[in-house]
């Protein structure tokens, strides 16, 4: 006998009932199989504990006509039921009718706003994007234009600590205190952005004059022009202009008293930027401004710079 055998045994077997030719076999099954063996007491166990048990005489009316009896119902704990759960079901169901349809109603009416929430944050994240990039762009173009400039710019090893004044024909340098009635070197009263005085010349160490023109490159000979006129030598460094991105940049280093000549000459120059390609409307054309040199000038110089630029 194999296990499958002795589980379908297992019943008549504990209850007695197997022929003896059966019962010795699955007695002989249970001393090889300790599987069998532990279920068997398991068995035995329940079996004896159903024994056990006091025995209780059944209610003689139960006895008598166990159909007809009544048998006493056992006392449970009452269901408790919420407050909600008390209104009557017709008057939940409309509840949450009224509930759904203004849960929809509230949705409907804030999508346009949300929307706009929505649109906002993007174009702000766009605009942010849009500055980062541009911030980027410039600091790129700024880095290139220093380049140039080095690359440019006289070794200042190679100049003197105190080199005086160079002549350049009839507009010699001339102290701001002896020429302030003159014509030539009268007050630079343009103001920059970022200032609100008047700026004189000789007061700083760097100028920078910013022409906006649709075409630089035809605008370059009418400076270069109206410099020569100044009597500025030719062979001056930076005087022929650099073709830099976004524009041409003249980079020069002159004497203090020929600045104000070189803002007169520069809006002469202007009738030809607007002429030739007209500007956008409102687009600021010509601006100045000063500030302080980083590098050490010869006493009695400034470095001006002449930006070509074109309009955005």
């Amino acid at each position: 006998m194999n296990c499958f055998d002795w589980n379908n045994c297992a019943s008549d077997y504990l209850d007695g009932d197997l022929m003896e030719p059966i019962r010795m076999a699955a007695e002989h099954h249970l001393k090889s199989c300790s599987n069998c063996l532990l279920q068997a007491k398991h068995f035995d166990l329940i079996l004896s504990a159903i024994a056990e048990q006091p025995r209780v005489q059944m209610p003689p009316h139960i006895r008598k006509a166990p159909l007809k009896a009544i048998i006493p119902r056992i006392a449970t704990a009452p269901i408790s039921l919420s407050k909600w759960e008390r209104i009557p079901w017709y008057l939940r169901v409309l509840f949450e009718a009224c509930g759904i349809v203004a849960f929809v109603l509230l949705c409907i009416s804030s999508s346009p706003k949300i929307r706009s929430i929505y649109e906002k944050n993007v174009e702000r994240n766009m605009n942010e994007f849009n500055e980062f990039k541009e911030f980027k762009e410039f600091k790129e173009f700024k880095e290139s234009k220093d380049a140039l400039h080095a690359s440019d710019a006289p070794a200042l090893t190679d100049v003197p600590d105190s080199v005086p004044a160079p002549a350049i024909g009839a507009t010699a340098p001339r102290t701001p205190t002896s020429t302030q009635n003159s014509p030539e070197t009268d007050e630079i009263s343009g103001e920059d952005e970022n200032t609100t005085s008047p700026v004189h010349a000789g007061d700083s160490q760097l100028w920078r004059f910013t022409l906006k023109t649709v075409s630089p490159d035809e605008l370059r000979p009418q400076v270069i022009k109206a410099l020569q006129a100044l009597n500025i030598p030719a062979n001056t460094r930076g005087l022929g202009g650099t073709q830099v991105p976004g524009g041409i940049e003249f980079d020069l280093i002159l004497p203090q008293a020929i600045v104000p000549n070189i803002k007169h000459a520069l809006e002469k120059v202007i009738p030809g930027a607007v002429n030739n390609k007209a500007l956008p409307v409102g687009s600021e054309i010509f601006s100045w401004y000063k500030v302080k040199s980083r590098k050490k000038l010869p006493e009695g110089t400034s470095k001006v710079v002449i930006w070509l630029s074109q309009p955005n």
